[in-house]
């Protein structure tokens, strides 16, 4: 029978999660899973180890019987890679893990990329670059030798491609099918195409198989899965073949039971309990001699209080300490009886006092405390404490504080200004509180003002020659009033004058144009002829009339002999 030892190829592959940098390596190839190949390694390079000496990852993937190879499978996932330029080199491994064929792809890694490696038997056996040929076409697709850029995802460095259809590829053998996939010619073996008894190779075509009569007599499973032999020479050993999966296995350790083959491959068992439940035994299981138990010295408890604390010795909980009571112990109750009266127990103790608390209301001043009081009791030989309370009066001063809402009476009317021009003055109200006082809640009255103003118009007198101009009491003979808050003489350079007709107005102008200037398009300046003049208002009729220029809150008279600005109505 033959036996085929198999190199157990570790899968490491590197999982890439969300958007993070990676390069995903797939892989097509005619080659046959499980009969030519049983392994995959890939190597990421950097393009000047070409040796692979020392690589930048390596990627060990296991290639089980019936893998689509042709349909594509994924190879490897590796983040972490440097941006740059970068070799993969895809190794197809046999079952003793010697190489079949091997590729290399040069690759620009940017970020998240794929790229898909094609190896053909047809490159089995082709150098690349050819003796007499293109130094850079340095790899082998479909027979021929190309740009190692060359992939599926880059076929512009490809060259001419292998193939458009089916059938522009043709197998090397009868049994073969040619396929053009990725625009590349493969052969797919169709065993349907040969004997009962045959397989199709496809380089030899239609070969005895290996469990057929006159063959190498595999059996179809594994027939013993703890001889270390490939009884079914699918290069697959004991454990690790799936024809074992629950089949009684020995993992060669005392201190595992059950021992089955897993699902993972490996020969798997439950480990055994060699928990004693002694606590003066220290237990532990070795593989040799399984379970394992040495004498300690920790505490145990033998249970009797009375003896005192105690320990291991030998295996056995037999010492003890010194025993918890000087004089007669209780095991019942496992407390020492030490008094007869209850000064044997101690003196009473006290805690603080409390807060002072049940207060009558907001206001009441008179309450109550309390303290917790602690008395050691002799009782039937063991000391025990009574609890009790202790309460006294106290106080608290509660003066000014409120108990009630505050109110307030009607603002007053405002006054209190300075003169009869004055506009700001003042305003009171009556504000009452709710206060503790001696315990109880009284009323408390307070005033209170604030500033207020009123309104009092040009013109308003405030004494004998006075009005009131913009909130102030001014003289309206001088010659910056002159008969109105508007008429200042002083502006044209003359003077206030009484014109002896009841009035004051500017004297010494000595022309009309003087007087407009004051007061109004209309004005005048009146006896040039025989100065000195003055400036009069010229109002549109007799008696009193519009204010003529002289300003708000005042009148412009016509009177006999002169026109005058004053702040009183009435006839001349």
């Amino acid at each position: 029978m033959r036996r085929v030892s198999l190199v157990v190829l570790a899968l490491t592959l590197l999982a890439c999660d969300g958007d993070e940098p990676a390069l995903f390596v797939d892989l097509k190839t005619d080659y046959l899973p499980g009969r030519q190949v049983f392994g995959v390694r890939t190597l990421l390079l950097s393009p000047t180890d070409a040796e692979g000496a020392s690589p930048l990852d390596r990627i060990d993937r296991f290639v089980s019987p019936g893998e689509p190879l042709l349909d594509g499978v994924r190879i490897a996932e590796v983040s972490g890679l440097p941006a740059g330029p970068l070799v993969v080199r895809v190794l197809l491994l046999g079952p003793t893990g010697e190489i079949v064929d091997a590729r290399d792809t040069a690759v620009t890694f940017s970020g998240r990329q794929v790229i898909t490696v094609l190896m053909t038997g047809s490159c089995l056996g082709v150098v690349c670059p050819s003796p007499d040929g293109d130094a850079t076409l340095s790899t082998c697709v479909g027979g021929r030798c190309v740009d190692p850029r060359c992939s599926v995802e880059h076929p512009e460095f490809c060259g001419e491609l292998g193939c458009a259809d089916a059938s522009e590829c043709s197998s090397p053998v009868a049994c073969g099918e040619a396929l053009c996939i990725d625009r590349e010619c493969f052969v797919a073996v169709r065993d349907d195409r040969c004997g009962s008894q045959e397989l199709c190779d496809p380089r030899d075509g239609c070969v005895l198989r290996p469990d057929a009569d006159g063959g190498p007599g595999c059996p179809a499973t594994e027939t013993d899965c703890v001889d270390g032999m490939d009884d079914d020479c699918d290069g697959l050993i004991d454990c690790a073949d799936p024809d074992c999966l629950d089949a009684p296995c020995d993992d060669a350790s005392a201190c595992t039971q059950g021992d089955a083959c897993r699902a993972d491959g490996t020969c798997g068992a439950d480990p055994i309990d060699c928990d004693d439940a002694d606590p003066c035994t220290d237990d532990s299981c070795e593989a040799e001699f399984g379970c394992v138990r040495t004498n300690n010295t920790a505490s145990c408890d033998d249970g009797f209080w009375c003896n005192g604390a105690d320990t291991c010795r030998d295996g056995l909980c037999q010492d003890h300490g010194a025993p918890p009571c000087p004089a007669f112990c209780n095991e019942m109750s496992m407390a020492c009886e030490e008094c007869m009266v209850d000064a044997d127990c101690g003196a009473p103790t006290t805690g603080a006092w409390g807060a002072c608390g049940g207060f009558s209301g907001t206001c009441g001043q008179s309450g109550t405390q309390s303290r917790p009081v602690m008395t050691p009791r002799c009782m039937a030989g063991t000391c025990s404490v009574e609890a009790s309370t202790d309460t006294q009066a106290c106080t608290r001063d509660t003066s000014g504080v409120s108990c009630g809402t505050t109110t307030y009476t009607t603002w007053g009317s405002c006054g209190g200004y300075s003169n009869a021009c004055d506009t700001t003055g003042t305003q009171s109200r009556t504000r009452t509180q709710r206060l503790c006082a001696g315990g109880a809640c009284t009323s408390v009255n307070n005033g209170e003002s604030r500033a207020c103003s009123r309104t009092v118009a040009n013109g308003t007198s405030c004494g004998s020659g006075s009005a009131c101009c913009s909130g102030a009491c001014v003289s309206i003979t001088s010659s910056t009033r002159c008969g109105g808050c508007n008429v200042n003489c002083s502006s044209i350079g003359r003077t206030c004058a009484s014109t002896g007709t009841g009035g004051y107005s500017c004297r010494g102008c000595t022309t009309n144009a003087e007087c407009r200037t004051i007061l109004n398009s209309a004005a005048t300046c009146y006896d040039v002829t025989a100065p000195p003049a003055y400036c009069e208002c010229q109002c549109a009729a007799n008696g009193v009339c519009a204010n003529g220029g002289c300003g708000a809150g005042f009148y412009c008279h016509d009177c006999p002999g002169h026109n005058f600005c004053s702040n009183s109505g009435g006839s001349c």
